[in-house]
């Protein structure tokens, strides 16, 4: 593999930094509005981006920390790389927008 695809992964691990951060806040305002509700339908829209934003937040630490690695490893050389690199790939597809385009122009670009 050429050094761009490294790179992709480390760049992909830098913009999940951004959606994990985004992921807490939704979290933060579901749980303010969970506890701050005045009618069942409130609370349930807390509840709801409650869940969303922690479920939002698992996914992407979990790719952030398989990108790094993956990252890291393709700069190494690591025989194992390539795999892991498509692994991950297919993980990100799961989320979309961000996730289902890096997968999409990883496997066009290096998933030969």
């Amino acid at each position: 593999m050429d050094k761009s695809a490294n790179r992709s992964y480390l760049l992909f691990a830098f913009l999940q930094c951004f959606v994990v951060f985004f992921g807490l806040g939704v979290a933060g305002m579901g749980f303010g509005g969970l506890f701050g509700a005045q009618t069942k339908e409130q609370a349930l829209l807390g509840e709801r981006l409650l869940l969303g934003g922690a479920g939002l937040t698992g996914l992407s630490g979990l790719l952030l920390i398989l990108s790094l690695v993956t990252g890291f490893a393709l700069r190494s050389g690591a025989s194992w790389a390539p795999g892991i690199a498509r692994v991950t790939a297919w993980i990100a597809a799961v989320e979309f927008p961000l996730g289902t385009a890096f997968a999409v122009y990883w496997f066009r670009r290096f998933g030969r």
